[in-house]
C-alpha cells in the first residue's frame, strides 16, 4: 500500500466542518476496495491519505460532506454562520510502492512514446530533428532499464553480436546527448552528426544546401549483418574493406532507428511471455497485441 496527495481549499466558518471522501477501485468492478475520509481545515493545504494502492489506473472518486460541527456550541440567536465553500479537490496519485515487478503499462508507455518520436522525425524533416531523436532514444533507455534490471540484460538476451552491438550504439548515442560534459576536441568521435548536400541545379536555377542527420561510426556488425549490400556506399579506396575509417560507416538516422525500435519490440514480446494473466489484464486489448 502507499499514499495519495488531497490537495483542497476551503472556506469554513465557525461551527461548522468539511470532509472528503476518497474511494478507490483497484480493479473496475464498479466496487471501491480502499476508502478514507480526510477532515479539511480552514484554507488550501495538501493532506496525506495512506492505505491505498495508488495506481494511476485505478478509479478513484471523491464525495464532499458538510454540515454542523455537533462539537462546538453556537448561541442560535447570535451565531448564523454561513455555509462551507469547497473548490473541486484535486488528487496527487504517486504510483505504488517500489517492487520487484515491472508493470508491463510503464514499459508499453516508453515503447509507444518512442514509436511517436520517430513518426515526428519522419514527419518533419530536419526540423527539430534533434529533440526527438534525444527523446526517442531516452524512452528506449527507460524500458532498457526496467528489463535489465528485472528481468534480463540485452546481451543475455540478444541473439547475435550485431544486435548486442547496435543496442550499445544507439545507447551510447543517447549518454551523449544526455550528457553534455564531454570533450569538443581531441580522439574522441561524435557517433551522430549531420550530411550537408550542395544541390547546385541547373544554369538557371538556384543553388540549395540541404542537411539530413546520419549515424556515424556504426558498428561493422551491424553494417554486415542488418544493412542490405546494395544499400551500402562503397569505398573509393580500393584497398580498404569496408568501413575501416568512422567517417565511412555512415546511415540515414531515421532507417536505424527504425531498426532498433523493432528489435526492442522483439525483446518486450519475449519478456511479456513470461508475465502471469493477472498481469497482462492491466493492458487494453490493442496495446497487449503489439507486443503478445
Amino acid at each position: 500500500m502507499t499514499d495519495i496527495g488531497l490537495i483542497c481549499e476551503a472556506e469554513i466558518p465557525e461551527g461548522m466542518f468539511v470532509e472528503v471522501e476518497v474511494r478507490e477501485d483497484i480493479d473496475d468492478d464498479g466496487k471501491y476496495e480502499n476508502t478514507r475520509v480526510q477532515p479539511l481545515k480552514d484554507g488550501k493545504y495538501i493532506y496525506r491519505l495512506e492505505g491505498f494502492q495508488g495506481n494511476q489506473g485505478n478509479q478513484y472518486s471523491t464525495e464532499i460532506n458538510l454540515g454542523r460541527d455537533r462539537n462546538v456550541s453556537l448561541n442560535p440567536t447570535r451565531d448564523n454562520p454561513q455555509p462551507p465553500a469547497v473548490k473541486a479537490p484535486e488528487l496527487v496519485i504517486i504510483g505504488p510502492a517500489e517492487s520487484n515487478e515491472t508493470d508491463p503499462r510503464e514499459v508499453l508507455g516508453k515503447f509507444q512514446e518512442a514509436h511517436f518520436f520517430l513518426t515526428k522525425m519522419r514527419s518533419e524533416g530536419m526540423e527539430n530533428h534533434q529533440y526527438y531523436l534525444s527523446a526517442f532514444l531516452g524512452a528506449l533507455y527507460s524500458i532498457d532499464d526496467l528489463l535489465k534490471n528485472r528481468w534480463k540484460k540485452w546481451e543475455d538476451w540478444a541473439d547475435s553480436e550485431a544486435s548486442a552491438d547496435l543496442h550499445h550504439y544507439m545507447m551510447d548515442n543517447r549518454h551523449t546527448t544526455v550528457h553534455l560534459t564531454k570533450p569538443s576536441r581531441g580522439p574522441g568521435q561524435a557517433i551522430s552528426g549531420q550530411s550537408i548536400n550542395w544541390e547546385f541545379g541547373g544554369s538557371d536555377e538556384p543553388s540549395r544546401i540541404e542537411n539530413s542527420y546520419i549515424f556515424t561510426a556504426v558498428p561493422k556488425s551491424v553494417l554486415k549483418q542488418y544493412v542490405q549490400e546494395e544499400d551500402l556506399i562503397p569505398s573509393a579506396d580500393e584497398d580498404s574493406k569496408i568501413g575501416e575509417s568512422p567517417a565511412t560507416r555512415v546511415l540515414p538516422s531515421i532507417p536505424l532507428c527504425d531498426f532498433y525500435l523493432g528489435l526492442v519490440k522483439e525483446r518486450i514480446s519475449d519478456w511479456a511471455k513470461n508475465l502471469d494473466e493477472d498481469t497482462l489484464s492491466v493492458l487494453d486489448d490493442d496495446v497487449a497485441d503489439l507486443i503478445t
